[in-house]
């Protein structure tokens, strides 16, 4: 199943989600991508994973 909360939708891809120290492998489901990759919606899944991260974008 896709990572993000608690999103039922199976994962079309995986995605490299940068943290400030590490990196991790997310399975992503296609509705999400979409929203990641939409400017006005704002949802950023570096962020997403790496809430504390403060690093500039």
């Amino acid at each position: 199943m896709c990572d993000v909360g608690k999103c039922k939708k199976e994962p079309s891809m995986q995605y490299a989600a940068f943290g400030a120290r590490r990196n991790k492998s997310v399975r992503i489901c296609n509705a999400h991508w979409e929203k990641h990759c939409d400017e006005v919606d704002k949802f950023d899944l570096r962020t997403y994973f790496y809430p504390g991260d403060k690093r500039k974008k």
